[in-house]
């Protein structure tokens, strides 16, 4: 059993999620505008997380703007979408106008299936349901680039 309410734990999520969100946004930042919003929330991140916990507000901070393992590789979904005749849904990518199964990065906190289904959403406009999962594979050893 969890220590937390349901509230708490819900708390701690969305602030977790918005510090990665301001963590990453600060690291790949374009120019000082951007590096200040994306620290903007990471403070806001440290409040709302500083209503459940005990420590005190200057030091969720520090351990926000310390936090250097947010910074990941990034786990990314591709969506192998069939119709009832056996045919495979591709769109054409924007960025190389090549064409691809849908596909993207995941989400903080959001599990594979979740984030295959929300990419091919977002790149198609379709909604689907997510029933198999055909593989787990890594691109630096797959000769695939991201």
């Amino acid at each position: 059993m969890s220590p937390f309410n349901d509230v708490t734990a819900e708390v701690i999520q969305i602030a977790n999620e918005l510090r990665s969100l301001g963590t990453v946004g600060r690291y790949y930042a374009e120019n000082p505008y951007q590096v200040e919003r994306n620290e903007k929330v990471m403070r806001l991140a440290a409040r709302l997380l500083g209503l459940v916990e005990t420590r005190d507000l200057a030091e969720l901070e520090r351990f926000f703007f310390d936090d250097l393992v947010t910074v990941t590789p990034l786990a990314v979904v591709d969506t192998a979408v069939f119709d009832a005749e056996g045919r495979l849904l591709l769109m054409q990518r924007t960025d190389d106008h090549l064409w691809a199964i849908p596909g993207g990065g995941c989400e903080v906190n959001e599990l594979p299936a979740a984030g295959g289904a929300r990419e091919v959403l977002e790149e198609t406009g379709y909604t689907v349901e997510v029933t198999d999962l055909i593989g787990i594979f890594d691109s630096r050893f797959s000769g695939t680039r991201t």
